[in-house]
């Protein structure tokens, strides 16, 4: 079942990306972004960018220090997909720690690390559920990257 879930996401990635190359699609969602960059977040200083970069950084540090322990305190008879979520959730938090893959690491962090990825770790929380608000915030706000 998780490796479907892993296909089945891959494949959604590689289909969003050609679409997304396309002329039309591409102007579209542009003009689209635009819209909603500048209704929903002006800029009023260049301070901001640098707000959300340090509410960047803080946020990947709690995530490293949270999947860190989450590693660290798994049996040692675990199932191999659990070891590799695990992992994958560090690896990707360091990701977005230095900034690297950030619109990627965000998406997975949203859809399947919050949602799938916490019922296999077993680490069901509230946390999840306001990480995924912070996320969605610095998703739709491209000026702090």
């Amino acid at each position: 079942m998780f490796y479907l879930i892993i296909i089945t996401f891959l494949l959604i990635t590689i289909f969003l990306s050609q679409l997304i190359k396309l002329k039309l699609v591409n102007n579209k969602i542009i003009s689209f972004e635009n819209f909603i960059l500048n209704k929903v977040f002006p800029i009023s200083n260049i301070n901001e960018i640098y707000k959300f970069s340090i509410l960047r950084i803080i946020f990947a540090i709690i995530l490293i220090y949270k999947y860190f322990y989450i590693f660290y305190y798994l049996h040692d008879n675990e199932y191999l997909h659990v070891y590799i979520i695990s992992i994958l959730d560090l690896i990707f938090s360091i990701f977005l720690l230095i900034g690297f893959l950030t619109q990627f690491i965000i998406i997975y962090f949203i859809f399947f690390s919050f949602q799938i990825g916490e019922l296999y770790l077993s680490t069901i929380t509230l946390g999840h559920d306001i990480g995924a608000m912070v996320l969605i915030l610095f998703f739709f706000n491209k000026r702090w990257k």
